[in-house]
């Protein structure tokens, strides 16, 4: 439960990051005005909800590799919008698809965090809710000293780099007699 709970805090403070500071990544590497930039992050907001709805059919089915796959999306998008941003519009797009990703992650971790300790669920949950919110900090934090230092290129990869550790976490548990998570829900 303390890895998943780690994996988590990094996946959260990773995602708390970039929503501090797209806003800012559309203002400097675009010029856009900032009722534009307040629409294409309200539309990024939205793109959650969908995502969301879809996950609640992958729930019953929360595996470590599952949720290590959609966090691994979100190490890769979130790289590619630090070190490419060819237009406004596709990096619209990507942080679009990763705020769906966030939204079927989201759940699927909350469901595989449950099925992990299905004799107190409270406490996994409660262990979730710590790590989402202490993961604010940190990704404020950690994201704001990395893009001080290294600009967005540098963002990227220190926000890479949390996401890419929090599916590390879940790697005994794929490999050959690693640990074994509870078996899903019906």
């Amino acid at each position: 439960m303390a890895r998943f709970a780690f994996g988590e805090l990094l996946a959260n403070a990773a995602w708390a990051s970039v929503l501090t500071y797209s806003g800012a990544l559309l203002l400097e590497s675009y010029g856009l005005r900032p009722a534009v930039v307040a629409l294409g992050l309200g539309g990024m907001a939205v793109a959650m909800v969908p995502g969301t709805f879809l996950a609640r059919r992958h729930a019953a089915r929360a595996t470590p590799a599952l949720l290590g796959g959609l966090t691994a999306f979100q190490a890769a998008a979130v790289i590619v919008l630090g070190e490419l941003r060819p237009s406004p519009a596709v990096t619209l797009c990507v942080l679009a698809a990763m705020a769906f990703v966030n939204g079927w992650r989201s759940m699927v971790a909350s469901a595989f965090g449950m099925d992990a300790a299905p004799e107190d669920r409270v406490a996994a949950m409660s262990m979730r809710a710590a790590a989402n919110q202490f993961g604010y900090l940190l990704g404020a934090a950690a994201g704001g000293l990395a893009l001080a230092l290294a600009g967005f290129a540098g963002l990227g990869i220190a926000l890479g780099c949390m996401f890419a550790g929090a599916v590390l976490v879940h790697v005994p548990a794929l490999l050959p007699g690693g640990p074994v998570s509870a078996p899903a829900r019906p």
